[in-house]
């Protein structure tokens, strides 16, 4: 889109895009030993904003549905349903929202692919008289074939390429779905990424625990793209509903942070920056970054966006008459380091993270000794992680204890990051799951995941990938301390010969600290049960439509 640009700049912290927008600074300097910070004699600060309720856009809207349909989408879930069907479900689901919420000037198209790419349904505006056909052309996905990512992504950019340029003022949304490695076609990310059109907004969505974690999340990490995990299957509905609501009730595009005698964190890079951009702001979005100033009275914190052919720009306002003291951020932070560390350790020894290293690896070592002392390092790196999250996890239980706030949502949802993070390091899905975690709580999203494969034949397991990780404890336990054994029942005998094990009782989704309303309602709506029945023809609608 083409627009002459106008700037706004706002002082104060109630406009029209804002409830709140406000900075504030504990008196304190940071104890260094905890979080670790580029300068000295700083204290910890927080910049809190709270946008304001909006209504689904009015812009035009295209969206573009690629789904793997290839042979392992056949395989069945926990509850008899196959992946295929799950997904079939929760796009159906969407078709239907669009239709019920009169979505005007919205479009359609969805493509399948294996180791061909072909059309399912092709660009249509929705209405009552083409809902009924367009449900069934989803129900004619079958599995079929070998998974062809490099295909995929160099034909939708091509259709892409062609819609921008015979809609040029239309907002291009593209999500891509896949459960599997690339088995045939270029597997090279850095060659995936080039398809990738930056310009319009891309979700990819790893299905399952065999998609390939490290391709999706390194494809995805230009701006205005996202990587999301679809853990458990029946859930897939509220991972496509919170990227369709971030597309429709986007309210402010372009969005970032600039600090002048200050620093904001950034929890990709694991670094204090004096710029830090965030993309798109949504409806009732309530977002909190961390700062840091060794000059609190001086630190000037700026946010520039757009909204339309407009860009604005607001400086947020010092918070008064509140209490300084920011622990939870303080903890907050803390976890996001140490997220930051367990998907780096991972990611460095992602071949070695292997239950079984391969023979041919093994041959390959021209000294024994030297691949032994490689593989127990490793081992050892992984133990002293997670020796560490074991004890912040204590620590941040007996505050709660302390403190009376056992069901403080926010930091049920850090223990969740710390528990799943320590259950899953040195598995073969460790990096799956602590990036999933990581990046739900650096960007503050309403869904993260939280279920972790339990029992074989669970995401089409078998004896030989099966994790080697203690199955998950559904009993509410107290916080834990090492003595703690009492209240375990019959997990005593496990609890006694795997000491170094958490227990923990993970937060359901209605527990999330990132939810808002509207945002609830359309995931929700999105994962609904719909009996699919013949919808009414509406001449007169299909005719306004034309």
């Amino acid at each position: 889109m083409y627009y002459s640009v106008i700037t706004r700049t706002i002082m104060s912290t109630s406009n029209m895009f804002f409830n709140q927008f406000y900075k504030s600074f504990e008196t304190d300097n940071i104890d260094t030993s905890l979080i670790s910070i580029p300068f000295d004699n700083a204290k910890f600060g927080i910049l809190t904003f709270n946008a304001v309720s909006c209504n689904i856009t009015s812009q035009g809207q295209e969206f573009v549905f690629v789904i793997d349909r290839s042979g392992s989408m056949s395989d069945r879930c926990s509850d008899g349903r196959t992946k295929m069907q799950h997904i079939s479900h929760t796009l159906k689901n969407m078709i239907l929202y669009f239709h019920e919420h009169s979505i005007k000037n919205l479009y359609v198209t969805v493509f399948a692919f294996d180791d061909i790419f072909v059309p399912i349904l092709n660009r249509t505006r929705i209405n009552s008289g083409n809902l009924q056909e367009m449900l069934i052309s989803i129900d004619d996905i079958y599995p079929n074939g070998s998974t062809n990512i490099e295909l995929a992504l160099k034909k939708t950019n091509e259709y892409i390429s062609q819609l921008k340029i015979d809609n040029p003022h239309h907002n291009i949304s593209h999500i891509f779905m896949t459960d599997g490695d690339a088995n045939i076609g270029s597997k090279d990310p850095t060659i995936l990424r080039s398809l990738v059109d930056i310009n319009v907004e891309n979700a990819f969505i790893g299905f399952g625990i065999n998609h390939d974690a490290l391709l999706l999340n390194h494809i995805s990490s230009d701006k205005n793209n996202s990587y999301h995990f679809i853990d458990a299957l029946e859930k897939s509905g509220l991972v496509y509903g919170e990227i369709l609501h971030g597309i429709l009730y986007k309210y402010l595009t372009d969005t970032e942070i600039t600090i002048e005698n200050g620093l904001v964190y950034d929890f990709v890079t694991n670094n204090w920056v004096n710029k830090l951009f965030i993309g798109n702001i949504v409806g009732e979005a309530n977002k909190t970054y961390h700062l840091i100033s060794n000059n609190p009275d001086n630190c000037n914190v700026i946010l520039t966006c757009k909204n339309l052919d407009e860009e604005y720009s607001f400086q947020a306002n010092e918070l008064i008459n509140t209490e300084t003291k920011h622990t939870k951020y303080m903890y907050r932070q803390r976890t996001l380091e140490l997220l930051f560390e367990v998907s780096q350790l991972q990611k460095n020894n992602i071949e070695e993270q292997q239950f079984v290293p391969s023979m041919s690896f093994k041959k390959k070592s021209n000294n024994r000794d030297e691949y032994n002392l490689k593989m127990n390092l490793i081992k050892e790196e992984q133990r002293e992680l997670k020796q560490k999250l074991h004890l912040f996890f204590d620590e941040i239980k007996k505050y709660m204890a302390d403190n009376n706030l056992h069901d403080d949502s926010f930091l049920k949802n850090l223990c969740d990051d710390i528990y799943i993070s320590h259950r899953t390091l040195g598995t073969r899905y460790g990096n799956m799951y602590s990036t999933a975690r990581q990046t739900s709580q650096g960007t503050q999203r309403c869904y993260t995941v939280s279920h972790t494969p339990e029992e074989e034949g669970e995401f089409g397991f078998t004896p030989k990938t099966v994790l080697k990780i203690p199955r998950l404890f559904r009993q509410t336990v107290g916080f834990h301390t090492p003595n703690l054994f009492e209240d375990l029942d019959d997990n005593d005998n496990y609890r006694l010969q795997h000491p170094d094990d958490i227990i923990h009782n993970i937060s359901n989704f209605d527990e999330a600290p990132y939810l808002t309303p509207t945002a609830t309602r359309l995931m929700r709506d999105v994962s609904a049960n719909h009996n699919y029945e013949v919808f009414s023809y509406d001449k007169e609608e299909e005719s306004q439509a034309i």
